[in-house]
């Protein structure tokens, strides 16, 4: 039985991209519309919220002991201290695609989608940027690319677009490269939009449903076996922390909801900490 163990009343407009620090112990995740990193505490349940230059759309863990993140179209190395912004990489784009998820490759590297801001063209993209930093075009044609997700052995990439509501299941090589990529599972209308995503011990997904109001559990034989309902109609990703990797921290996000839904549903944009009863592999650090 699934269990709410806290409540972080972060209020983000586009809560996303939640992860573990290195050691389990913290949490972190960011708001797309707002210059805000979000630090919580596993263990006692304390947050903080840190200022930064400009909004990112994501932040990983680096083995160097800071983070790297992504604003709207430049990467960044993050310092974990004063949390400055030192650029590191730019990615060539249409002017109206922005950076959208990301996860660590088993290899050290990063891969991450690209996304319309309008959501209207698939002119989104997946990318592979290995720990030499060798950037590298994968996959095309995504209009809200999300949820990059790897199997506990490392075998399977999970990759979806939110656009079409498809989760998609490939192979990927030493070098980025994918193959055999196919249909693995497809939200219906009532489900809403495939979200963010991990994957846990069991090879199970994860996947926050935005406009669906909680999370569900897709195995690996792409069979739902349990929704989780929240307090929030936009649910946006699920990252398993804290040092056993046994709590399951769902982010979400109030944008483009009127001031009635909100005064009706005031969870939204909050954070949610749940015992879900399995646990997450740990992932590595990137090695950039």
């Amino acid at each position: 039985m699934s269990q709410l163990l806290n409540t972080i009343t972060s209020q983000c407009q586009l809560g996303e991209g939640p992860v573990a620090s290195v050691c389990g112990n913290y949490a972190l995740w960011v708001d797309i519309k707002a210059p805000f990193i979000y630090c919580l505490s596993v263990k006692d349940g304390q947050w903080q919220r840190h200022r930064i230059a400009e909004p990112l759309c994501w932040l990983i863990p680096s083995t160097a002991g800071d983070y790297i993140g992504a604003g709207h179209t430049q990467l960044y190395r993050v310092d974990s201290t004063s949390w400055q912004l030192e650029p590191l990489l730019s990615v060539l784009q249409p002017s109206y695609n922005r950076f959208n998820d990301a996860k660590v490759t088993p290899r050290g590297g990063i891969i991450f989608g690209t996304m319309d801001s309008r959501e209207s063209q698939p002119s989104g993209a997946l990318w592979h940027l290995s720990r030499e930093r060798q950037l590298q075009l994968i996959d095309s044609g995504y209009t809200v690319s999300n949820g990059p997700a790897f199997s506990p052995d490392g075998r399977y990439l999970y990759t979806t677009d939110s656009g079409t509501r498809t989760i998609y299941r490939c192979r990927m090589n030493a070098s980025g490269a994918l193959a055999d990529k196919r249909v693995f599972f497809r939200f219906s209308t009532q489900m809403g939009y495939p979200d963010g995503m991990c994957v846990d011990t069991q090879g199970a997904l994860w996947v926050a449903a935005w406009q669906g109001e909680g999370v569900y559990r897709i195995g690996a034989d792409a069979q739902v076996q349990e929704y989780i309902a929240l307090p929030a109609l936009q649910t946006t990703s699920a990252a398993f922390v804290g040092q056993q990797r046994n709590r399951l921290l769902v982010t979400s996000a109030r944008v483009g909801l009127s001031e009635q839904v909100l005064a009706e549903n005031p969870h939204n944009g909050n954070c949610f900490l749940l015992d879900v009863g399995h646990s997450g592999t740990p992932l590595p650090a990137c090695e950039l």
